[in-house]
């Protein structure tokens, strides 16, 4: 499944940016450029607060979270929980570049003179694709361990704020287009929904296996 599911997604990351690739010309441009300037003047962000913002879907906090969820998991006697979350982590990346691979398009000039625009491809956005399957994840797994209604909300509603928060202040930074955000934040849950199933599955098989071992 986990297999599948990532040659799928992968597909989606070629094809998809091929698309959008197709379409700059035929209005995607004009469009990211009215968003972008529209972001810029009337969004919620000042250009310091989004450095601020845009901060968890960086590796600097990205790789030192998933290693801690990943030891704290090993601790709880968790070990299929801890070699998930570094699958969420790992294998949206090379989703992501095949999009890069794909097209290499430029990044926005439009803010600051492209002082946050890193020399790296645009789309899609990978922190937007990293920020929704590594969070995605792990709230995925503090609501499934909750009986609270009111908690299972309030996962939600910490996933979407984490989500828009990132992917707003990379706009406000000019370092994406907000089609590349659109483009990441497809592969992102994609890429989450596959890592859900499969770490289901194999939950599944893992008790199987063991209702089946016979008993000493």
């Amino acid at each position: 499944m986990l297999v599948v599911g990532f040659v799928v997604c992968v597909a989606m990351s070629v094809y998809g940016t091929k698309i959008a690739r197709w379409y700059v010309d035929r209005g995607l441009q004009e469009w990211d450029e009215r968003w972008l300037l529209w972001i810029e003047q009337h969004g919620p962000l000042s250009f310091p607060d989004a450095i601020l913002a845009e901060s968890p879907g960086n590796l600097a906090y990205l790789i030192p979270l998933t290693v801690t969820a990943s030891i704290i998991a090993i601790r709880m006697r968790r070990p299929l929980v801890a070699i998930m979350v570094q699958v969420a982590y790992w294998g949206v990346r090379p989703i992501v570049l095949a999009g890069w691979m794909t097209w290499d398009r430029a990044r926005p000039k439009l803010i600051a003179e492209g002082i946050a625009a890193p020399g790296l491809h645009s789309f899609p956005s990978g922190h937007a694709a990293l920020t929704l399957a590594v969070y995605g994840f792990l709230i995925y797994l503090w609501i499934r361990r909750s009986s609270s209604l009111i908690e299972r909300m309030l996962g939600v509603i910490v996933l979407v704020f984490i989500v828009t928060m990132v992917s707003v202040a990379r706009v406000r930074l000019g370092s994406h287009w907000p089609s590349d955000i659109v483009s990441g934040a497809v592969l992102g849950v994609a890429w989450l929904i596959v890592v859900i199933v499969a770490f289901r599955n194999a939950e599944v098989n893992h008790q199987d296996t063991k209702s089946t071992k016979p008993s000493s």
